[in-house]
């Protein structure tokens, strides 16, 4: 399995080094992570059927909440997936340190001119409240207002759109934009509040990391110290 994996890195002009190790999963990536310093942990998912999305894996969920670095949990193309098709960038955007991570870490990628970046923000509303009814007109323009900003002040050779929506479940709705948008990777940022709950993500980013039709990767700042 290394050898064909370290062809594609190869090609690619990429370095890679094969560790073979025993122990517990977690613990030793974790280990590995810290002591390499590394800067992203890439894992697998277990596919795209509705089960498979909720269990995930145990090592995927774990390194995702608890790496101190950023983690991509990746899942395999679509088989509904229109041919010719751009690969499709989201990104749940909302104002919080997490967020502005991911979107400094989305940017901080090489995309080439024909990656489509959507960046959404997705404001809660009552449940009982009519489809067809604004709940806060004034949280919506506030929030266009910010990721104009946010568009205008990024550097990206893609094409970066971005839309404010009103939903009652934030992660479900970021889920399904993937799904809709035939989105192949989402950034979400983690919690980040204490000490505690950096080590855990938000129900939104938690409900996508799961539930996600396509490969999330989900942003922080390295800390491994």
């Amino acid at each position: 399995h290394y050898a064909t994996v370290s062809a594609a890195l190869d090609e690619a002009g990429m370095p890679s080094e094969h560790l073979i190790a025993e122990g517990h999963p977690n613990r030793i990536l974790l280990q590995v992570g810290k002591d390499k310093d590394v800067d992203l942990i890439v894992l697998g998912a277990r596919g795209h059927s509705l089960v498979a999305r909720a269990l995930l894996g145990s090592t995927s969920d774990y390194i995702a909440n608890h790496a101190r670095c950023p983690a991509l949990v990746v899942r395999p193309p679509s088989k509904d997936k229109p041919a010719e098709h751009p690969f499709r960038v989201v990104l749940a955007y909302d104002g919080s340190a997490g967020s502005k991570f991911a979107a400094e870490q989305l940017f901080s990628q090489n995309w080439c001119a024909e990656t489509e970046v959507q960046i959404t923000t997705l404001l809660e509303r009552p449940n009982l409240l009519p489809d067809d009814v604004v709940y806060d007109t004034a949280a919506i323009e506030e929030a266009e207002k910010t990721l104009a900003e946010l568009v205008a002040s990024c550097k990206c050779a893609g094409n970066v759109t971005y839309k404010v929506r009103e939903t009652v479940h934030v992660g479900s709705a970021i889920s399904l934009l993937a799904e809709k948008e035939h989105g192949d990777l989402i950034f979400v940022g983690e919690t980040g509040k204490s000490a505690l709950s950096r080590f855990f993500l938000g129900s939104a980013a938690r409900h996508v990391l799961h539930h996600s039709p396509c490969s999330v990767w989900v942003a922080r700042k390295k800390h491994w110290d």
